[in-house]
């Protein structure tokens, strides 16, 4: 069999999602549930010590161009770098512009907070408490900054350990106002708060919340479109026409109930009597089309073959069956699946010649319907069917019946359907919406058409809306 391409509608793939929201919402609210749990457990924690000082200049003149110069040089000599210029050259002004700022309270304090994360004060702190920390690690735990826009600085250290985030705010007010008013023209640096721990959740749980619930989202749309990419089963009627090349006869609903299945199988409800359901109308619509084409091409025999095992075959054809009697046609519903035992005699007997055909048919035993049963079981019914017999008794049956139906196993599994569609007037396929898959059809058709077998079209049946 020739591989076929599918073309992927783009509507039909908006409309196939759209159908399947509450599936994704579902994972998204999965997903967002483990994510906050995930968050919640694996947030990291972490103690912030925190501590305020008060911080003055030498003189009021701290502005002034020699304060700045030496602010300037003792900032260099702090962080590195040569910045001890001459106030008349151009290099001193670049500097006192550079360093002005430092005129104003706030930005003193600032200042003090940067001296305070240098090595200067962090090493005897490392030394001092035994931390296994380079100066640069110790310097990323350290934040200041002002507190209004007065001289006050604030310092906060950050550790995942209580004590130890504590000890270090600790040493830190104890070993910076001494560096620093000996090494800067800051003359007074007072601790105003004592060092105060608080508990912190520095990861909240809402970002990886989020993150799980999109990504449960990603992940349901990504397995529905799996789904739908790789798992090619029919599913309305338009794909029968596309893939097949089909004419559809009919579509049947499933039942009033909605159910299609009972577990694993395949179940079709019977038809009441003067039922008005759209599932009876949609049996109605199947038989006007079946007239059409009986009238037109003499078709009296129809065998419906479904491409896969159907345990809902024998129910469809027994809903059809009555369908066109409650019309005034007169239908016989002949079983030639012979590989299960039966009621006897029936088609096995009449075609091994061991009983007559009028003796062998059940008139008017299903609802007004004449059945002809399978009889006993059959070890080789395809060779059976395959002696000039078989053609002889549907030929006489279609002299007496305006419809004979007939039921017979599965195409793909079994070749009992390919013989007898050699003698039937014409055949059926059968299929299951969202069960028949597109390559089990397509195999199905082939094997029919091999033995230039007379396919009228198709039936989808099980079809609902709501699985498109």
């Amino acid at each position: 069999m020739q591989n076929q391409e599918y073309e992927i509608d783009l509507m039909e793939l908006t409309i196939y999602f759209c159908h399947r929201w509450k599936k994704i919402l579902l994972c998204a609210v999965a997903g967002l549930a483990i994510g906050f749990a995930i968050g919640a457990r694996t947030a990291a924690v972490s103690y912030t010590a925190t501590a305020r000082f008060t911080v003055s200049l030498l003189s009021s003149t701290a502005s002034s161009s020699s304060t700045v110069t030496s602010y300037a040089g003792a900032v260099g000599s702090l962080f590195g770098e040569n910045l001890t210029v001459d106030s008349s050259s151009d290099e001193s002004t670049e500097s006192v512009n550079r360093y002005s700022s430092f005129g104003d309270s706030a930005n003193v304090a600032l200042y003090a907070g940067e001296v305070m994360k240098n090595d200067v004060v962090l090493q005897p702190v490392i030394d001092s408490l035994a931390l296994d920390a380079t100066c640069g690690e110790l310097a990323g735990c350290i934040d200041t900054e002002t507190v209004g826009k007065g001289p006050i600085l604030q310092i906060k250290v950050t550790q995942k350990d209580e004590q130890q985030a504590l000890a270090i705010c600790q040493k830190i007010t104890e070993i910076a106002p001494a560096v620093i008013e000996s090494t800067t023209d800051i003359s007074d640096i007072t601790l105003i708060s004592e060092p105060a721990v608080m508990l912190e959740k520095t990861q909240p749980p809402t970002r990886k919340a989020m993150l799980g619930g999109l990504l449960g989202a990603v992940l349901a749309g990504s397995v529905l479109l799996m789904c739908y990419l790789f798992n090619a089963r029919i599913r309305k009627e338009e794909e029968i026409v596309r893939v097949l090349g089909a004419k559809v006869l009919g579509v049947i609903p499933v039942g009033a109930d909605g159910a299609a299945k009972q577990g694993k199988k395949l179940c079709m409800p019977e038809l009441t009597p003067n039922e008005q359901t759209p599932f009876a109308e949609a049996f109605k619509a199947l038989r006007t089309n079946l007239e059409f084409y009986a009238a037109e091409q003499d078709i009296h025999t129809l065998l419906f073959a479904a491409p896969e095992a159907d345990d809902s075959q024998r129910t469809f054809l027994q809903n059809l069956a009555q369908t066109l009697h409650s019309a005034g046609h007169t239908v016989l519903l002949a079983d030639l699946d012979l590989r299960t035992a039966a009621e006897a005699p029936g088609v096995c007997e009449i075609l091994s010649e061991k009983a007559d055909v009028e003796k062998a048919i059940r008139h008017g035993a299903q609802n007004g319907v004449d059945l002809l049963p399978a009889g006993a079981a059959c070890s080789d019914p395809a060779a059976l069917f395959s002696r000039g017999d078989t053609a002889a008794l549907l030929a006489s049956l279609r002299e007496k019946y305006d419809f004979v139906l007939l039921n017979a196993p599965n195409v793909n599994e079994y070749t009992d359907a390919v013989v007898l569609s050699r003698v039937a007037d014409a055949a059926v396929l059968l299929l299951a919406a969202g069960h028949t898959g597109m390559p089990a059809a397509q195999k199905c058709l082939e094997k029919l058409k091999t033995v230039n077998a007379r396919v009228q079209g198709a039936v989808l049946t099980h079809y609902d809306p709501k699985n498109l």
